[in-house]
């Protein structure tokens, strides 16, 4: 076999891959040895792919210069990270709502250090999308986009690069969300036709039903067609549908660079989502335009805009300092704070990288840096910083041992815990926490009983 070896880390509950993803496993196992992590007998269906067990014992006797780690799930990142792989790709699901806060952290700083990110939900993707490049969507919505992030993977183990490809898919995904809300349009005006016909075909039967009170028919009839008509969604369904189509090709068009064009996108999702009703449209919908303005240069009209959505003190705040700022000519920290508050992180660290002489920038930068899941960047910047409170002491000696932990120094990051919890004992958490990653960790790798259908 002539191909880079392959180490899934798996995740039961996911089956360990969807069924659609088999045959592409299978395949990609012709010309590569593909192993999983069990500390038991693998499922049928990965027996049946030749994917080999392996257990963790076994992980340090790989060449990992030329293996691919493929995890699946947060719980793997404190073994997976430190591995030193020779590419990392985080292909995660969504995890269950009462799992999703746990694993928030784990999964930013996975999806950090992770050569490649596969996104199985669009929320997610896009989530990404705002931190780093190298970002795909496989989803099962679409086989031409699936086909393309597949493709991006089979490079990414061979070691070539994927940058056309992921302009590729965002392209594509621009265009499918535009075919998608004129399907939208069509559905809905026929729907609103039927319910006029239908409001016709009633005012006829109540005109030839004279020996009934003509008002109180209407009234019943036009209440069950109101009933019928919201059982099938009709036509708010339409409404909501357009409204989210709309502003994800907004913002496709915003990662391929086409923010003039976006803008016009942006609006029209505005517009419905008023339309229809929706709570905050000015902050979660019309606030992405100063955004857009910024990739035009046109950063005193987005300052505008923002001001324009801001609306709570915090908001108000936060428009204040980037008053503060234009006022005294830092236009690239305004711009930076402008891209954090629209959720774009990978372009405000852009801009505030080169800044890093300014304290202020540092700040700033150490800031994006952990919202962006890139702890160990964040680290080296606070390092430098002096540490006033003893809080300020005990959140950087656990930010140093959650750092230690994903470098694989397992018994130095315990160490900083129990120096932290010297002074608060709460810090003794962490160390509870490990224990239980470690109890979950255990439970992924184990499949017997746990075969999914496909």
């Amino acid at each position: 076999m002539t191909g880079k070896p392959i180490v899934i880390f798996p995740y039961s509950r996911f089956g360990a891959f969807p069924a659609a993803e088999r045959d592409w496993l299978a395949k990609l196992g012709e010309q590569r040895h593909i192993y999983m992590i069990a500390e038991d007998a693998l499922p049928d269906w990965a027996s049946a792919a030749s994917i080999v067990p392996l257990s963790l014992a076994r992980l340090p006797e790989l060449d990992w210069d030329r293996t691919c780690a493929l995890v699946l799930h947060p719980c793997w990142t404190h073994i997976a990270a430190p591995l030193a792989s020779r590419s990392l790709i985080a292909y995660l699901p969504d995890s269950e709502p009462q799992e999703a806060e746990r694993w928030r952290s784990y999964r930013s700083w996975l999806c950090a250090r992770a050569t490649l990110v596969v996104a199985a939900t669009e929320a997610f993707y896009l989530e990404q999308a705002f931190c780093r490049g190298d970002i795909f969507l496989l989803d099962g919505t679409d086989e031409t986009s699936d086909l393309l992030a597949r493709q991006a993977i089979e490079w990414h183990i061979d070691g070539y690069e994927s940058q056309m490809l992921i302009r590729l898919q965002q392209r594509y995904r621009a265009i499918w969300h535009e075919e998608q809300a004129d399907k939208t349009r069509a559905a809905g005006r026929i729907a609103e036709a039927r319910e006029q016909a239908d409001m016709a075909a009633l005012e006829q039967n109540n005109r030839a039903e004279g020996e009934q009170d003509a008002a109180t028919l209407q009234q019943s009839r036009q209440a069950a067609a109101r009933e019928e008509d919201d059982q099938a969604g009709i036509p708010a369904v339409y409404r909501r549908r357009l409204t989210d189509q709309l502003f994800f090709h907004a913002v496709y068009r915003y990662l391929t660079g086409e923010s003039l064009r976006a803008q016009g996108e942006l609006l029209a999702a505005f517009e419905q989502a008023v339309l229809d009703g929706r709570e905050q449209a000015l902050q979660h919908i019309y606030r992405f335009r100063s955004a857009m303005q910024l990739e035009l240069g046109l950063i005193d009209e987005a300052v505008r805009t923002y001001l324009h959505t801001a609306l709570s003190d915090e908001e108000q705040l936060q428009g204040e300092r980037l008053l503060r700022w234009m006022d005294g000519g830092k236009h690239f920290l305004a711009e930076a704070l402008l891209y954090q508050l629209n959720d774009d992180y990978r372009s405000a660290i852009a801009r505030l990288e080169p800044l890093q002489a300014d304290p202020e920038a540092r700040k700033l930068l150490a800031e994006l840096y952990l919202q962006s899941g890139r702890l160990e960047s964040a680290y080296l910047l606070l390092s430098k910083e002096p540490l006033g409170s003893i809080a300020e002491r005990e959140q950087f000696q656990l930010m140093t041992g959650t750092v230690l932990l994903l470098q694989g120094k397992r018994h130095e990051a315990i160490h900083c815990c129990l120096i932290a919890a010297e002074t608060n004992i709460e810090a003794l958490g962490n160390i509870i926490e490990l224990a239980k990653l470690d109890h979950i960790v255990m439970e992924q790798a184990h499949h017997r009983d746990r075969e999914v259908q496909p």
